[in-house]
Formats: C-alpha cells, sequence, structure tokens
C-alpha cells in the first residue's frame, strides 16, 4: 500500500490521508512538489528517482506551464518598458532647442560690473 510521509514530522500515512495523522500538518504538496509511491518522501517534480529509497517516480514532469509563462511574459514586458523609455529619453534630447552659444568680445572680457556691486 502507497504511503505519503508527513513533510513535518516524517510520519506515514495512508496515500488517500488529507492530514498527517501525528502532527496534523497538511498532506497536499505545492505543485513543486510530488511523493514518491513506494516510500512516501517528498520529492521535486523534476525527480526521476526517489532521493530516499531510489525508487523509480512516474514519467519525468515540469512545473505548470501557466506559471512560467507569465514569468516570461512579464520580463518581456519589462524589457520593452525599458527599451521604449531609453529611446523617449534619447529622441526627446535630440529634439530640444539647444542653448545660444554664447558671444564673445573682442577684448575677451564679460560686462562690467553693475555700480555698487562691490
Amino acid at each position: 500500500m502507497p504511503l505519503t510521509r508527513c513533510r513535518y514530522c516524517e510520519h506515514d500515512n495512508p496515500a488517500d490521508a488529507k492530514f498527517c495523522s501525528a502532527c496534523g500538518g497538511a498532506l497536499t504538496l505545492p505543485p513543486h512538489l510530488v511523493s514518491c509511491p513506494r516510500c512516501g518522501t517528498v520529492n521535486p517534480v523534476t525527480a526521476t528517482v526517489c532521493c530516499w529509497c531510489s525508487g523509480q517516480l512516474s514519467a519525468r514532469r515540469s512545473l505548470p506551464r501557466g506559471r512560467s509563462r507569465a514569468i516570461v511574459g512579464a520580463a518581456v514586458l519589462a524589457a520593452v518598458s525599458v527599451l521604449g523609455y531609453y529611446a523617449y529619453r534619447q529622441r526627446s534630447f535630440a529634439d530640444a532647442p539647444q542653448p545660444p552659444a554664447a558671444s564673445s568680445d573682442s577684448s575677451g572680457r564679460g560686462a562690467p560690473a553693475a555700480p555698487g556691486f562691490l
């Protein structure tokens, strides 16, 4: 009879149990973990053999595709946003009017100071 090992207290429970009979912990696993059908040890979902008993796990699985698609979509959106902002900044600086160049006196000196300045 296959068992499910509790990830909190390591107690072996029947495979159809929802809660551990020793500690009361939930026996449902997150999507990235799977229970070994031979010994009940929790393994990564991508593993092909159990890390405890070396028993064969069912065919290799991968993480749910919905989560990975959302992550890729968010990364692409962030990259497009950054590139768009960079292009906007480059274009706005190119279109900005340039300040007039300072004219120089023939003597090389600026205007005299206003009376009472010093």
